[in-house]
């Protein structure tokens, strides 16, 4: 399990500050979230992964489906065709609503927290650029089970065939 501490090391790494998008901590609070997801959240989301194919960082909003659930959105996946937001009764991060319109039925797991959905796009932006430096097919596609394997340990729910990842770690093979 990672930390807060090693997952923000792992992010510095990877993004500037200025590439993240920072939460205050009063917006954090009055969304009441769980300790774990504030903490995480607090270490500022990447504004970008895949050039927007993969996630963008949004300011949080409130979100309530017609049955009361409610859900903190701090993002947009798919080319922002879909919502990424955390689940405020479960900590889940899920993909309730689709094109703006709410589709419980039909949305997707994304992650178990928000420290796995971290988890999950700092290996994405590794991968993507491992890609952008051409290192041959024979690698990227032995990285490309590295990192699968990696995924599995953090969160195997999240590459279920149903989940929300599934397609994005399936083109890692396609290089």
């Amino acid at each position: 399990m990672t930390t807060p501490n090693e997952l923000a090391e792992r992010v510095r790494s990877l993004w500037a500050d200025y590439e993240l998008l920072h939460f205050s901590p009063p917006a954090l609070s009055e969304l009441g979230m769980s300790p774990g997801d504030e903490a995480v959240l607090r270490i500022g989301m990447p504004r970008e992964v895949g050039s927007g194919a993969i996630f963008v960082a949004r300011e949080l909003e409130m979100l309530t489906s017609s049955s009361g659930s409610r859900f903190a959105r701090f993002g947009v996946g798919a080319y922002e065709q879909c919502d990424i937001c955390v689940d405020l009764d479960t900590g889940a991060v899920v993909n309730p609503f689709v094109n703006g319109q709410e589709d419980l039925d039909s949305g997707y797991y994304v992650n178990r927290d928000v420290t796995a959905f971290l988890e999950f796009l700092c290996a994405m932006e590794r991968y993507a650029r491992l890609v952008a430096s051409d290192p041959g097919r024979p690698v990227l596609l032995a990285e490309a089970e590295t990192v699968r394997a990696h995924l599995r340990l953090v969160d195997e729910a999240a590459l279920a065939p149903d989940a929300w990842w599934t397609g994005t770690v399936e083109e890692m093979d396609m290089v």
